[in-house]
């Protein structure tokens, strides 16, 4: 829960958290391109729409995935009780699955998504989600890096690596 999330972390992790989510507003914002089809990629589903949700356009349509009908349920009792914004849709299934159109999503957000997506299902989350993408749109992602010779880097499965390798993530989107 949100609770056990925020007695659980850092206040440095917590701000760093919070301050990727303004940078990548401040992007999406930048992007500047209208009416939008935005979607979503987070673990825990609807994290940075919360916090971007002051700053999203009425005309844009907010794609929010989750393989647990419970968490979306949840998620759009929220949204209808305490947000004006109405362009939603939500759902439900795999993310290998998602029954969208290659080419048809202006924005895809990836909040660290990559990572838990990769430690799951061992996995590179883009090599699925990147072809929903149209042409000249945007991908804003926050990805966690562990420096190579950390000790936490070392004491990692060697299949999961990459997935937390800052020159590996960055020349796999490069590529795609």
């Amino acid at each position: 829960s949100l609770i056990e999330y925020l007695k659980a972390a850092s206040p440095e992790f917590i701000n760093f958290r919070y301050k990727s989510m303004g940078i990548l507003t401040n992007k999406i914002e930048e992007y500047g391109k209208s009416p939008k089809y935005i979607m979503e990629f987070n673990f825990c589903i609807g994290f940075f729409l919360r916090q971007h949700i002051q700053s999203l356009p009425d005309e844009d349509t907010y794609i929010l995935i989750d393989y647990d009908i419970d968490r979306i349920s949840n998620l759009k009792k929220d949204l209808e009780t305490n947000y004006k914004h109405k362009q939603f849709i939500f759902l439900c299934c795999d993310i290998d699955e998602i029954p969208i159109a290659n080419s048809s999503i202006d924005i895809i957000i990836d909040y660290w998504m990559t990572k838990d997506y990769g430690q799951s299902d061992n996995k590179f989350l883009l090599d699925i989600v990147l072809p929903l993408l149209k042409h000249n749109g945007l991908l804003a992602g926050v990805y966690p890096y562990i420096r190579p010779n950390s000790k936490g880097y070392n004491n990692m499965p060697l299949e999961l690596k990459d997935y937390f390798n800052k020159e590996k993530i960055l020349k796999k989107i490069e590529d795609l």
